[in-house]
């Protein structure tokens, strides 16, 4: 019975490396299951038919995943913005606390990097010039009077007055006009 299941080793004269290259061959003639199995059409692989839906539903849940990702990423970039902005913040109470006032609408948000002409008070710089642009590359608008400061990100147009403008701080926003949006 041995002999049956395994007829390669009955030939105990020819080299190990022929007995190798027959073992699978005798293996199948003797278990025919055992061989590979063989498709209704003799084709092994996927149809050009099934490789289609498979690449359309790939690109349907990736449309699906991106878009979902892309509002996320519009919220982040308000939520790194509105941070800026109190980080933005506490550079101006420091400034305010050094010089008795805030930079004016005229000095703008430069005061936290140079010293304005004939400032004697001035300790800075108060931040870096890349911390004075929101995400999106646009420079932060400021606007004072010296004791109140309002400080403006126009948003992901790029465009003052519209309604993607942030504004700090918040409540300045609903009095500005109504055209800030949370």
């Amino acid at each position: 019975m041995l002999e049956k299941m395994l007829p390669f080793l009955s030939r105990p004269f020819r080299s190990a490396a022929r007995r190798a290259s027959e073992a699978p061959r005798g293996l199948q003639q003797a278990y025919p299951e055992l061989g590979a199995k063989r498709h209704r059409f003799g084709s092994a692989g996927m149809s050009l038919i099934e490789i289609i839906i498979v690449i359309a539903l790939m690109g349907t849940l990736m449309t699906i995943v991106i878009t979902s990702l892309t509002g996320r990423q519009d919220e982040a970039m308000k939520d790194a913005t509105r941070l800026a902005m109190a980080q933005l913040q506490t550079q101006l109470q420091l400034y305010r606390v050094h010089n008795y006032k805030y930079p004016t609408t005229e000095e703008g948000l430069d005061a936290l990097i140079t010293a304005p002409a004939g400032n004697t008070k001035w300790r800075g710089p108060y931040t870096e010039k890349n911390k004075l642009s929101d995400p999106w590359g646009n420079k932060f608008e400021f606007e004072s009077n010296g004791s109140e400061f309002k400080i403006i990100s126009v948003g992901k147009d790029a465009t003052a007055g519209t309604e993607d403008d942030l504004y700090y701080p918040e409540q300045e926003k609903a009095e500005g006009g109504g055209s800030g949006q949370q």
